[in-house]
């Protein structure tokens, strides 16, 4: 997790970096074509600093309203990211800047493609002080964006997202909702729909969030999830069909009427799993078809999870 909060911070900062060159550059030549290409260069620069190999192609615009760059590319060898933006628009506020708060009013990315592959090495991350710049992000939008995930073998398409981001003192809170579709190797797209919020201090604080994935409903509240454990708590309502399309592994091997609901207490150590709870028993009286099947399926979750399931039920 501090991977995550160091990558965003990393990300924050770069937007300062940016934020800063932009005012220092802006009124004196951002409106002649050689101004342009100045500010294009010290933009490109700036995120280098972050993201080794970055580049932005092209750059117009007007810095008192919304600055447009073309064909941004951010790379991350040492985590396995590459990210390409074909459009990208940006408004900076200008007058925070003078209270240390980097403000962008507004923030559009279009035609997003990200990557995330297996990690290079890398040396040691050295430990940044933290800032004093506070960094908003009111509105942000992301359109046609895909995220490829390799090594799950799970593609996500078609995403619409947006949101809104804080960070200040090592402390981010990030809140949105996304929309779009989810392709696990070669299975047919589904609909994906998620909202929710998650504050990313040392570790990630989810307050509430609802995750919606091919007629299977996710929600969860007060979960927290640290460098080594995670508690908190989790719901989730599937019709027998869902689980047998997104999670082949723990469908039933018979038919199974209505849907299964599970609540889940997260409260597992990842060096020391604890012990889980549910009883194949339990599974088979809460659905109607086959004990045996509905008790096999069970098993499979309790070898793949080391999560205790606090109630199962069916939902009919």
């Amino acid at each position: 997790m501090r991977g995550l909060l160091r990558w965003l911070r990393r990300l924050a900062i770069s937007v300062l970096v940016v934020a800063v060159v932009v005012l220092a550059v802006a009124l004196v030549t951002a409106h002649t074509g050689w101004g342009r290409e100045q500010l294009r260069r010290r933009i490109e620069a700036a995120l280098q600093d972050g993201f080794p190999g970055a580049r932005v192609a092209a750059l117009d615009g007007s810095l008192l309203g919304t600055l447009t760059l073309h064909d941004v590319e951010l790379v991350r060898p040492d985590r396995g990211v590459r990210v390409t933006v074909r459009t990208l628009h940006v408004a900076v506020a200008l007058w925070p800047l003078l209270f240390q708060t980097a403000r962008l009013d507004r923030l559009i990315a279009e035609d997003v493609h990200a990557v995330v592959a297996a990690p290079q090495p890398a040396l040691p991350a050295r430990t940044a002080a933290a800032s004093a710049w506070r960094i908003e992000l009111p509105g942000a939008a992301i359109h046609r964006a895909t995220v490829e995930i390799e090594r799950a073998r799970l593609v996500l398409d078609d995403l619409d997202i947006a949101g809104g981001m804080s960070l200040a003192a090592g402390r981010a809170v990030v809140s949105g909702s996304l929309r779009g579709r989810w392709r696990r190797a070669d299975a047919p797209a589904v609909e994906l729909t998620a909202q929710g919020t998650a504050v990313i201090e040392g570790g990630v604080q989810v307050p509430a969030a609802l995750v919606r994935l091919d007629g299977a409903v996710i929600g969860a509240t007060a979960v927290t999830v640290d460098l080594d454990r995670a508690r908190g708590a989790a719901a989730v309502v599937a019709p027998a069909s869902a689980i047998a399309r997104l999670v082949p592994e723990l469908a039933c091997a018979a038919p199974c009427l209505g849907d299964v609901a599970a609540a889940i207490g997260r409260r597992c150590a990842a060096s020391r799993p604890a012990a889980p709870r549910a009883r194949s028993s339990r599974w088979s009286r809460s659905i109607s078809g086959s004990p045996r099947a509905v008790g096999s399926a069970a098993a499979a979750a309790r070898s793949r999870c080391s999560t205790p399931f606090q109630a199962v039920r069916a939902a009919r």
